[in-house]
């Protein structure tokens, strides 16, 4: 006898009312036909009710047909336990026999009988995906869902058992008629659930989206929810926390968010490594949550212990959770015991699991030089070029660009171009402007007209649903591409997205649209653009850190409309004296260049006073460029011409750095220092200069040859330097 034969068999038996209980039935069989059932099936996970219930009171044809469907319920049951067991083709037909049954016939079922079929063959992965089957049960279910609400009590578990199994089909998360019934009776069910039911009810309604905004369904969850005894399960607390955090209408509710964060800490020592992952990942979505240091404390060191356990999707979920607390990034061990697992894990890791790696590790700064890490990685991209989804390709580019390690990596990046290109038309909002400001940093790509063409086009097709700091990162990243600075459809309905989105949360969002802006000739006369602009920068100035200060200096001294804005000048140069002794040697070269053509700060003595000292603090570590700038600027401030000390350490300075220069250095240098009258005796800074002319003469500009000649000629002493004047002299290629 097969096994499935002896399935049948025993329920048989047992629905002529020849024995009262499951045990009794089986004890009626030898033990040769019994001991191979018993060991294929978890008996006691059968629940007795089904079987003991007699069947005296109901009517004959009504209590013929309840057990008919009692057994069919069984008996899938039975079969898709053991379908891990290599099923013959025996069982594989009468499976479908039973399947078939089950569509003619769901709309007879009672309650216990449709939880049974629900729970049983939402286990099955094959049949997951038959329409007609889950179709018809649905119906059922919301049948019996109309009655559900008046006996409540009785019919929680039906309840939760409904939801956790359609919540497995696919196909049915978008069946309105069947969620919004189940919602209807979790509604009035939420006061009497036990903490699993309701754990059950969030996980799994949480996967239907049109359920995602029902504020009466969430809020009643969340009530009871917050009401967790202390005895509650992990698995509990863990599918709380990862239903809820997907429900954004509720992410503002502290009390059930506090409530869920203390229970998580106090089960912390019977988390696996699953719970671990879905609570991580749904507490990082959670803003007020990060300032809690003993949740992410304690969440770091079960971690650490549980990592060696962690399937790839765990340690993806965690890296991307654990990235977004800052508390957390200076934490070694943690992040030592997530990489090795990482790289363990990567050839295992679909491409979800390796953009939110690269996104997380990509948040830690002394993982950027991890070459072994970045190349594993990398090459996972690469082999995965053809299974990349939009907000993948979106992830990858962000994080991959803040690795200076791969910069030179073409096959990765021709392989992020090109699957960029082919998603282009589903990119989002913020997948657009993650692969814009990515890719901008990206040398070899800023002449890939099939990649940045499209990246515009997308980029004014989805402007309404852009935030402030998307505009930014898309302002930031275009200004960079030489072919679309002349682009007047992107940069109309760039200018248009940043006025009309207003506010701004982060000083260096608006400072990246001062600084991109600035480079598009087409919108120096926009004046609602910049006057809106100047009028955010006053107000953040306060806030700003040394970089800000430098890019708004340096956007808004090229725009003529704001030169004299006589407040704007004085909070940047305020905000430029507060932050001076935080200025590295870029920051204050480009203050210093911006704020000397600006005429209302000529005369203001503290600032320019601070940036010359400032100067000659950073003096060692100056470049050709950071002297040229200073040199240049320094030069327009009347009240400084007379500072010696300033002057002999910028002079100096450019002695030793001469043989680097460029011509568009040198012929600053040379402009500059030839106006300040206590360096025009300085014999050695001159022959250095006069050196570095004749060298780079060929490489010179007729603009360049033009501006040296004027400047060389005010130094007594070098107008006897035959070779200096012919070389100047002499025609090529760019004076011609």
């Amino acid at each position: 006898m097969t096994l499935t034969r002896l399935h049948v068999c025993v329920w048989r038996s047992g629905a002529r009312g020849r024995f009262t209980s499951i045990s009794a039935c089986f004890r009626a069989f030898p033990p040769h036909w019994v001991t191979p059932l018993a060991s294929s099936l978890e008996l006691g996970d059968l629940s007795p009710r089904f079987h003991t219930r007699t069947y005296s009171t109901l009517p004959a044809v009504s209590r013929l047909a309840e057990k008919e469907n009692r057994q069919l319920a069984w008996e899938v049951r039975c079969l898709v336990r053991s379908s891990d067991r290599s099923p013959t083709a025996e069982d594989n037909a009468h499976f479908a026999q039973l399947v078939e049954k089950i569509i003619s016939s769901a709309n007879d079922f009672d309650e216990n009988t449709l939880q049974s079929c629900i729970t049983s063959l939402s286990k099955s992965p094959e049949l997951l995906s038959n329409r007609n089957l889950w179709e018809s049960l649905a119906q059922s279910a919301c049948h019996h869902a109309e009655g559900w609400s008046a006996t409540v009590p009785s019919n929680l578990r039906l309840i939760s058992a409904s939801v956790m199994g359609f919540s497995k089909v696919q196909l049915l998360l978008d069946h309105e008629v069947l969620w919004k019934s189940l919602a209807a009776v979790a509604v009035s069910a939420s006061e009497h659930m036990t903490t699993q039911e309701v754990a059950i009810c969030v996980n799994g309604f949480s996967k239907a989206r049109l359920l995602l905004t029902n504020q009466e369904l969430w809020s009643a969850l969340a009530k009871a929810a917050s009401a967790m005894k202390p005895a509650v399960a992990a698995q509990d607390v863990a599918n709380c926390v990862n239903g809820f955090s997907k429900v954004e209408i509720i992410r503002d509710n502290r009390e059930l968010w506090m409530a869920l964060a203390n229970a998580a800490v106090e089960l912390s020592s019977q988390l696996t490594p699953q719970h671990v992952a879905n609570c991580v990942n749904g507490f990082s979505k959670i803003d007020y949550l990060f300032t809690e240091q003993e949740l992410w404390k304690e969440f770091g060191k079960v971690s650490v212990a549980l990592a060696a356990e962690m399937s790839a999707q765990h340690v993806s979920n965690c890296v991307n959770g654990f990235s977004k607390v800052d508390s957390l990034l200076s934490d070694r061990s943690l992040w030592d015991s997530l990489l090795k697992r990482a790289v363990t894990l990567s050839e295992q890791m679909i491409p979800q699991h390796i953009s939110n790696c690269v996104n997380g590790f990509s948040k830690v700064a002394w993982l950027l030089e991890h070459r072994s890490l970045w190349n594993t990685f990398a090459k996972a991209v690469v082999s995965n070029r053809t299974e990349v989804i939009p907000q993948q390709v979106a992830n990858l580019t962000n994080g991959f660009s803040k690795v200076h390690l791969l910069y030179d990596n073409r096959f990765l990046w021709d392989t992020l171009a090109d699957s960029a290109v082919l998603s282009c038309r589903y990119l989002t909002a913020q997948n657009t402007a993650s692969c814009v400001n990515g890719f901008s940093k990206i040398q070899q790509l800023l002449e890939n007209s099939k990649l940045w063409f499209p990246l515009a086009k997308r980029s004014v097709a989805v402007h309404k649903e852009m935030s402030f700091q998307h505009v930014a990162n898309c302002v930031g990243g275009f200004s960079k591409v030489r072919m679309l600075i002349g682009n007047r459809s992107l940069w109309g309905t760039l200018s248009l997205a940043a006025v009309s989105h207003g506010g701004f949360t982060k000083p260096h969002d608006l400072t990246s649209c001062v600084n991109g802006f600035s480079k598009v000739v087409i919108l120096y006369h926009d004046q609602a653009l910049w006057n809106f602009l100047a009028k955010g920068a006053r107000a953040a100035s306060k806030r700003m850190a040394p970089l800000d200060v430098a890019n708004c200096t340096n956007g808004f001294s090229k725009i003529e409309v704001l030169v004299d804005n006589q407040v704007l000048w004085e909070a940047l140069a305020k905000a430029a004296v507060t932050l001076a002794h935080q200025m590295n040697v870029q920051h204050l070269s480009t203050c210093v260049n911006g704020f000397s053509k600006i005429r209302c700060l000529s005369s203001n003595h503290v600032l320019w006073t601070t940036l010359s000292k400032s100067a000659v603090a950073l003096k060692s570590d100056m470049i050709p460029q950071h002297v040229a700038n200073c040199a240049n600027g320094f030069s327009k401030v009347e009240l400084l011409h007379d500072d010696r000390p300033l002057w002999k350490e910028l002079s100096w300075t450019a002695v030793h750095v001469t043989r680097e220069m460029l011509p568009q250095h040198l012929t600053n240098c040379v402009s500059s220092f030839s106006q300040i009258e206590v360096l025009r005796t300085q014999r050695a800074l001159w022959t250095a200069l006069a050196r570095a002319a004749v060298a780079l003469k060929d490489q010179m500009t007729s603009v360049h040859v033009k501006r040296c000649t004027k400047g060389f000629s005010r130094v007594s002493f070098l107008r006897d330097r035959r070779i200096l004047w012919e070389v100047l002299a002499r025609p090529n290629d760019y004076t011609r």
